[in-house]
């Protein structure tokens, strides 16, 4: 039993470990994903505009994406989903239009619709059953303990360097994070 038990910690923290870098590759751009659009010929409606099918699209999908994984495997869907974020953001470092963007939050706002509400179960699924609240909390922090470290970090790459250096490591950070999951036992 002690066995498995350290097991299900090992699957855990590496959980725990993906997460964080999520978090981490998100918070690199978020903060200043405005400035991008506009540096590409955007304003303020185009970036409402990229907002609103970003979440519209994982609102939308989020509807059934659980449904989707109960038939076809919560890892296997919630690894698709991930690598299908983490791909897309390496073509922002492609994208100097704005409707090149507006097609690339589209395939983030599906690959948000299916990992988020999967993220939910696997994190309840690897906590200690006596303390799950204490460590989905856990988890939740590290992912916006990360993009607020990340902020700085971001702005100032894009600043130093450019976008595409800063979108670069975005998409190998995610990627990494993505890897991660190959080896999670959640089923």
């Amino acid at each position: 039993m002690k066995f498995r038990n350290l097991l299900k910690r090992k699957h855990f923290v590496l959980f725990a470990t993906l997460n964080s870098l999520s978090g981490f590759s998100i918070g690199l751009f978020t903060p200043i994903f405005a400035i991008f659009i506009k540096q590409i010929g955007g304003g303020l409606l185009e970036m409402g505009l990229a907002y609103s099918i970003l979440m519209g699209l994982t609102g939308i999908l989020m509807l059934f994406s659980g449904s989707v994984a109960d038939k076809f495997g919560i890892k296997k869907i919630y690894m698709a989903g991930s690598f299908l974020y983490s791909i897309t953001l390496f073509f922002y470092i492609f994208a100097n239009q704005v409707h090149q963007v507006f097609i690339l939050e589209f395939f983030k706002g599906i690959a948000n619709g299916i990992t988020i509400p999967l993220w939910s179960i696997i994190s309840v699924r690897l906590a200690d059953g006596t303390r799950i609240g204490r460590e989905v909390g856990f988890m939740q922090g590290g992912f916006w303990v990360a993009q607020g470290v990340a902020g700085i970090v971001g702005a100032s790459i894009a600043y130093f360097f450019s976008f595409k250096i800063l979108f670069l490591l975005v998409g190998i950070i995610s990627l990494l994070g993505s890897l991660l999951i190959i080896p999670l036992k959640v089923e």
